[in-house]
């Protein structure tokens, strides 16, 4: 191997660059978002969400959390980012609104059973969550509905 190439290849790396753990791009109309999961078990994660194209003004968006990420997508509709967490006793479910040059927490729900993300009858993002004081008992299934830039809760019939 070149020695000059090798020598070229290793300034190049930055060792102290964090290696995500989740990573997703979300092409909007108006703009890019790139978003990173990095961190570890012991330090926590961290969720960064960064405009990197078209953007009218730079976007940062960071936060911290202990919660273990278990995935990240979009359903290329409304601009939304999901997220799910394992919280040890519960699931977390994150979603964010990534359109233009703003990144905006929507809703942040736990459930006690896997969440579903499915659609209602309008197309509509619907989340539907289990909730119980513990999973011994019958959970109570929830559906949050995308409606007007939030989610809107209705527990479902017979749950």
């Amino acid at each position: 191997m070149n020695p000059l190439f090798l020598a070229l290849s290793l300034l190049s790396f930055d060792a102290t660059a964090p290696v995500p753990v989740a990573a997703l791009r979300i092409d909007g109309d108006a703009s890019t978002f790139v978003v990173q999961v990095t961190g570890g078990l012991h330090a926590g994660y961290q969720i960064a969400i960064d405009c990197t194209e078209k953007c009218a003004s730079p976007v940062h968006y960071r936060e911290t959390t202990s919660d273990t990420p278990l995935g990240l997508f979009s359903r290329d509709q409304n601009d939304l980012l999901f997220s799910t967490w394992s919280t040890g006793s519960a699931y977390r479910v994150m979603v964010w609104s990534v359109a233009g040059d703003t990144v905006r927490k929507v809703v942040e729900l736990s459930s006690r059973g896997t969440p579903n993300f499915v659609s209602d009858a309008y197309g509509r993002p619907t989340i539907e969550t289990y909730e119980g004081e513990s999973v011994a008992v019958p959970l109570r299934r929830v559906r949050w509905t995308f409606v007007n830039g939030h989610f809107a809760r209705s527990v479902s019939k017979g749950s």
